[in-house]
Formats: C-alpha cells, sequence, structure tokens
C-alpha cells in the first residue's frame, strides 16, 4: 500500500474487499474453499433430505442464506477485514470454518471459506489477482 497514492487507498481497498465477497461467494457457490482450493465434503444422507425443499442439496454453504448475505468486508486503517460481522451469523460460519474451541466440537463438517487470521490466506490464485489489483493501483512516485 506504501506505493498507492493516499487518494488511491480508499477505492483500493473496496476494489480488493468487493473481489474477495465475489471469488468467495463464487467459489462457495461452486462447492469449494477459497481458503483451500479443495471441494467441500459432500453432505450426509440425512443432512441432505433435510435440506431438499428448503435449498439445493449440495454442500454450499446455504440454508436460509443468511449466513452468505451477512459476508462483508470492513475498511482498516492499513487494508480491510472480511468475515461475518453479524453474531448469530458469525457463530454459522464458525462452525464451518473451525475457529474456536466450541466450533470444533460441533459436527459440522469442516469447510473453510474465511481465512483465519495469522495462520491460513485465500489460495493461490485468489492471492495472485489481489496482487495483481494493487499493482493497478500503485504509482511510481
Amino acid at each position: 500500500m506504501k506505493r498507492v497514492k493516499t487518494k488511491d487507498r480508499t477505492k483500493l481497498k473496496k476494489e480488493i474487499g468487493n473481489y474477495l465477497i465475489e471469488q468467495t461467494l463464487s467459489d462457495v457457490g461452486g462447492q469449494k474453499s477459497p481458503v483451500t482450493g479443495r471441494s467441500f465434503k459432500q453432505l450426509s444422507k440425512n443432512y441432505r433430505d433435510f435440506k431438499k425443499g428448503k435449498a439445493s442439496p449440495i454442500p454450499n454453504l446455504e440454508l436460509t442464506g443468511n449466513m452468505l448475505d451477512a459476508f462483508k468486508f470492513r475498511e482498516k486503517r492499513n487494508g480491510i477485514e472480511i468475515g461475518i460481522f453479524n453474531e448469530k451469523e458469525a457463530q454459522k460460519a464458525d462452525n464451518h470454518n473451525k475457529f474456536s474451541a466450541k466450533s470444533k466440537k460441533t459436527n459440522v463438517p469442516k469447510r473453510p471459506f474465511i481465512p483465519k487470521k495469522g495462520e491460513s490466506n485465500y489460495r493461490p490464485e485468489i492471492r495472485k489477482e489481489i496482487l495483481n489489483i494493487v499493482k493497478e493501483f500503485e504509482s511510481d512516485e
């Protein structure tokens, strides 16, 4: 960000944030993790049967749509924070990402779609595109 003009930083953060939201939702809709790049484990027969009639019976992290609708980014001084900032929906996300000790005890399969701060990142192709976005904003001044 140091080579990005101060006046362009907000626009850059928004562009990266929007890209990450869009790419995450695309990967999740395609039944794969934007963190690991691997396909999500298929739904159990019981859950697939439960989900029928309510939502698509595939592992796309969508039952009501509320959790993924709550997936947002916030601008921070030196970047962005991406996640689910609604407490109820954040608990659902934690159950899939397995960030907390409590979520690790649930029987919800791990389906990471948000990188854990300091421990994981987005898959390489997503990181590469973020660097390309940053390069578009860099100046030689």
